[in-house]
């Protein structure tokens, strides 16, 4: 975790309970976001909520060894920047009309579909999330569109 979220955090732990209740800007880091990385393909994930509101995460989680499906709500506004593993690739899509989401800059509408495969992983921000992503091995992935291409790896690599 960075040093200017921990900050934050101490920040917002040791404050004055009445000016964090009057406050609904108050930056918070999300201690329960470990649990709900664990086991995912996940090498660095920071979180902040910016909002007001109860920061738990609602989710159902497939496992398997070469792909995660992950469906998630989280209702408070947060900013989030994950870096999945290297050899992973994740697919997003909102699937909340009311959502008030953002990609890496892009504001998602339902159905739009959201893919990371880089190093630098990806950011969002917003409030009223539900989610489904798709993890799967980068290789799979790669496979999987040249045979849908009709071309070898080779071409995709």
């Amino acid at each position: 975790m960075s040093d200017r979220f921990q900050t934050f955090s101490r920040e917002s732990e040791g404050g004055d309970p009445q000016r964090e209740a009057d406050s609904g800007h108050q930056v918070r880091v999300n201690r329960r976001r470990d649990d709900f990385l664990a086991g995912l393909p996940v090498q660095e994930s920071e979180s902040v909520q910016t909002g007001p509101g109860m920061g738990e995460y609602r989710s159902l989680r497939i496992c398997g060894r070469e792909l995660i499906l992950l469906s998630y709500s989280f209702a408070p506004k947060m900013v989030v920047h994950t870096v999945p593993k290297r050899d992973w690739a994740v697919l997003l899509m909102s699937i909340e009309p009311q959502a008030d989401v953002v990609y890496n800059g892009v504001v998602a509408r339902p159905g739009d579909l959201f893919l990371c495969m880089g190093h630098d992983g990806y950011m969002t921000a917003g409030k009223n999330r539900r989610t489904i992503a798709i993890g799967v091995p980068k290789a799979r992935l790669v496979s999987a569109c040249a045979a849908l291409a009709g071309s070898g790896m080779s071409a995709w690599c």
